[in-house]
């Protein structure tokens, strides 16, 4: 019978094969967790400059078009608030722009994605000009 040569080396690599074939598997799924991380923050950038835009196209509705923002309460059936929503938001299956009334001439814009508002900002009726503007510090990040 031959003597066997090279058994020690060959159970060598294999273990090494093995614990590189783990380090591999374990970076694939850190660096898959950190892509996900990834397009998540982006989603929700793209969704806050979505609403940020929205809400600035529903204050400017609102002064352009001279429309009561009363009228613009979430799903009205108003040609205004319908109106509205096509002007200023792009996904209509996910989106929806409205308004409430906080007292009697101030009112909150709310931006909604997805069954949740994510921003809203407050304006006020000028008694002098007769004009909505921003109310100062109105800013709401949800």
């Amino acid at each position: 019978m031959k003597k066997q040569q090279g058994g020690l080396s060959l159970v060598t690599v294999v273990v090494l094969l093995t614990s590189l074939l783990f380090l591999v598997i374990g970076s694939y799924r850190i660096t898959f967790h950190q892509i996900k991380v990834a397009q998540n923050e982006l989603k929700m950038r793209r969704i806050h400059w979505l609403a940020e835009g929205a809400i600035e196209c529903g204050y400017s509705f609102i002064r352009v078009m001279d429309v009561d923002p009363n009228k613009l309460f979430f799903a009205s059936s108003e040609a205004s608030y319908q109106s509205m929503q096509h002007e200023c938001l792009s996904e209509l299956s996910h989106e929806a722009l409205f308004s409430h009334a906080l007292s009697a001439s101030r009112y909150q814009l709310s931006y909604q994605y997805d069954g949740t508002i994510r921003l809203s900002r407050a304006i006020e009726l000028d008694a002098t000009s007769g004009e909505y503007r921003w109310l100062k510090g109105a800013w709401n990040d949800y």
